[in-house]
Formats: C-alpha cells, sequence, structure tokens
C-alpha cells in the first residue's frame, strides 16, 4: 500500500509544487482556463512519455497502476515532479485526490462548479462543499479530497519617491 501526494507553496506571487502519484493539481484562471498542472506517476502515462499512442497506452491492464507512491518502496525510488511558476493574475487552485478527478469531473463540470470559483464574492469553501458533493454522488467509490487555493492579485500604486534638491 501507498499514497499519493500533492502539495504546494504560495509566497507574494512564487507559487512552487511537487506531486507524486495521481493526486493532481489544477488552476482556474480568466486567461488560461482550467488547466491540469501535474501529470500522474502511472504505466499509462508513462508509457505515453516513451512514445506509445494514449488509446495503446491506456488499452493495457495495468495502465493505471502507480509508477510512484509514497510508502511501498525505499525513497531511493521516489522521484516527485517539482515546478514553480509565477503568479500574473487572479488565480483559483485545486489540490485532489483521484475521487474527485476520476472520469473527467472536473472538467465536465468546469462550467457549473469551477468557474463561480473564481468570483471572490463567492465562499470558496462553500464551492468547495458543492464540488465535493458532486464527488460523493459521482465517484462515491474512492477517496475524495479537495484543497481550494485562491491568489488574488492586488497591484498598489507606489507614489514617486520624494525629490530633494540641495544647493
Amino acid at each position: 500500500m501507498g499514497t499519493t501526494l500533492v502539495l504546494a507553496l504560495l509566497k507574494d506571487t512564487q507559487f512552487r509544487f511537487a506531486h507524486v502519484g495521481d493526486s493532481r493539481l489544477y488552476r482556474l484562471t480568466h486567461h488560461h482556463g482550467f488547466e491540469q498542472l501535474t501529470v500522474d506517476h502511472e504505466v499509462g502515462q508513462r508509457d505515453i512519455r516513451r512514445g506509445v499512442a494514449p488509446d495503446l497506452a491506456y488499452a493495457r491492464h495495468d495502465a493505471y497502476q502507480l509508477t510512484q507512491a509514497l510508502g511501498p518502496r525505499s525513497n531511493d525510488f521516489l522521484r516527485p515532479d517539482t515546478h514553480s511558476l509565477t503568479l500574473k493574475e487572479d488565480t483559483v487552485f485545486l489540490l485532489c485526490s483521484d475521487g474527485m478527478t476520476d472520469n473527467d469531473l472536473l472538467e465536465r463540470h468546469e462550467e457549473t462548479h469551477l468557474k463561480p470559483l473564481l468570483d471572490f464574492e463567492n465562499s470558496l469553501e462553500d464551492g468547495l462543499k458543492k464540488l465535493v458533493d458532486l464527488a460523493n454522488a459521482k465517484n462515491g467509490h474512492d477517496n475524495i479530497t479537495v484543497v481550494g487555493l485562491r491568489a488574488k492579485l492586488s497591484f498598489q500604486k507606489v507614489p514617486p519617491l520624494p525629490v530633494t534638491a540641495y544647493d
């Protein structure tokens, strides 16, 4: 048995993240829309990276078997993916277990459940509860976890420095 992990750190406009397994990180912005930022550590994805066509890679019986997880093997075999990016606009990040993302649940409900999260007038907590309720109804066969992070950029006008003249 093993577990998967996705983690994130936000400091000012610098966002860093890492993951192991099939827990995922998504980004939602007005400019980029909704996008998955992590790639699952599983046999099917490994084969795709090696050049196998996606339909063939996922035709395997073990396509969804994890190639990375915390626990089943020595840490010497663990190779988490790490990335960083700079925030340039208001952003919602979703850190999700596979029960939240199975069957393209988030992609299929982007308009109804995700886009409202970008409205800072809406409660993030209420929006995440609605996502969990949806996942329980559609993907209740697996563990369901979602953590949301909403970052609002505010650009303040900096007053000019005072100029002092000396004679």
